[in-house]
């Protein structure tokens, strides 16, 4: 059996098995990476995605936190640590973690998602309401971006799907 003994081969083995959706997998081949050198920023972020996409909160409440430790974290990982405290149903700490996160990115809506779950669960209903419209108001500029590039997909799949009729007429 293949034992690689560097820490790319199991980060680059982890990627791999990432992108084949092999999570658990995934997770293995970054702690792999991450008992040679416990240092790698980036293979721990990788871990904690992992884990969060097998579903495997506790594992990625672990990682996160160890994330935290190695360095400041960006909002998508303050949101995967509150969901993964949402999970466990610690809604006290996962609302903490979100106020950090919401300071951070005010514009998100993601963390207002979850913060309506946390207000529902307190049985604030009207805070949930104010907290899950805050997550379905549009940001502009991206999504005039998204419509944009939803536009320019259909429009190419149309000359696609035209110019294959026309190839297959003319067979």
């Amino acid at each position: 059996e293949w034992e690689p003994s560097d820490v790319q081969s199991w980060s680059n083995l982890g990627s791999a098995y990432w992108y084949l959706k092999k999570y658990d997998s995934s997770a293995m081949s970054f702690e792999r990476s991450l008992a040679i050198d416990s240092m790698d920023n980036r293979v721990l972020e990788m871990l904690t995605f992992a884990h969060s996409a097998s579903g495997n909160w506790p594992a990625t409440r672990r990682a996160v936190e160890r994330l935290s430790r190695a360095r400041a974290l960006r909002t998508i990982e303050w949101n995967v640590w509150a969901f993964s405290l949402l999970s466990e149903d610690e809604y006290d700490r996962a609302d903490s973690i979100l106020s950090i996160s919401l300071t951070q990115d005010p514009d998100q809506r993601e963390g207002y998602y979850y913060r309506g779950i946390i207000s529902e669960h307190r049985g604030d209903t009207a805070l949930a309401l104010e907290n899950y419209e805050r997550a379905m108001t549009p940001k502009p500029d991206i999504d005039d971006v998204y419509l944009r590039a939803t536009k320019l997909y259909q429009a190419q799949r149309r000359w696609a799907d035209a110019f294959l009729l026309t190839a297959a007429a003319a067979q």
